[in-house]
């Protein structure tokens, strides 16, 4: 078998592990999702402020105490907040989602599609701050991971540092989070799909075409080390073509 035999060969392999995916995901068992029936896919406020709001409350009715919330935290890098006391608010002083105890304060600030507003980063600092938290931290939680503007920002970086703002994205924190919220709920069958469908929700919103069992599959396709040296050049013929593709237009 020549070398150009091998790579067709591969080259197949792939294909078949992807349209199988693709056959699955677009198939009407995929398609059905409980939060698109009820909701607009980026509804901010009711669909995702809401879920991932009872998701994160110790009290909430999915029975996990603050397991959830504790996965959350350390997901997106917070450490040091006590599970004490702990109170989830939605909307409170325009606050998207707000997490706080006796004396510390997370402040999440939900953006699908919606734009800033004229400091309000900072607004929601100081509002904590004079209710006494004495620790506040801000999360900006967007598809991608943006930044936000330093019209949202204001003084917030001169108040409190560079780290003034964490930034997380739904396509890896929450995607991942959602990953270990579906492990912890592995006895609780409903709470458990219907994780796995806000997932889905999540996956089609940020452009993840595949699940991590298809990636998982094509990993071990090339595990195989004459494989690896084929996917190589493949490789290096895609930089090839890259280059060449101008000329031809």
């Amino acid at each position: 078998m020549t070398l150009i035999d091998q790579i067709e060969l591969l080259l197949e392999k792939v294909d078949s592990i992807t349209w199988k995916y693709r056959h699955v995901l677009h198939g009407p068992e995929y398609r059905f999702n409980i939060f698109t029936i009820l909701r607009r896919e980026d509804d901010e406020v009711y669909l995702h402020s809401r879920f991932l709001a009872e998701l994160l409350d110790p009290d909430g009715d999915h029975c996990q105490g603050d397991a959830l919330l504790d996965a959350f935290l350390r997901q997106i890098g917070i450490e040091g907040f006590r599970m004490e006391s702990v109170s989830v608010r939605r909307e409170y002083q325009d606050i998207d989602i707000l997490v706080t105890n006796e004396d510390q304060a997370i402040i999440i600030e939900n953006k699908v599609y919606a734009q800033d507003q004229k400091r309000q980063l900072e607004r929601y600092y100081r509002a904590m701050r004079r209710e006494g938290s004495e620790v506040v931290r801000v999360v900006y939680l967007t598809l991608d991971g943006a930044r936000p503007s330093r019209y949202s920002l204001g003084d917030l970086p001169r108040i409190v540092g560079d780290d003034a703002v964490c930034c997380i994205s739904y396509d890896e924190d929450v995607h991942a989070w959602l990953d270990t919220c579906i492990d912890l709920s592995s006895r609780h069958p409903v709470l458990r799909e219907t994780l796995v469908q806000y997932q889905r929700l999540v996956e089609r919103l940020t452009g993840q075409s595949f699940s991590q069992d298809y990636i998982m599959e094509i990993t071990q396709l090339l595990k195989d080390e004459k494989n690896i040296e084929l996917a190589v050049n493949i490789s290096r013929a895609l930089v090839d073509a890259q280059i060449d593709i101008p000329l031809i237009n």
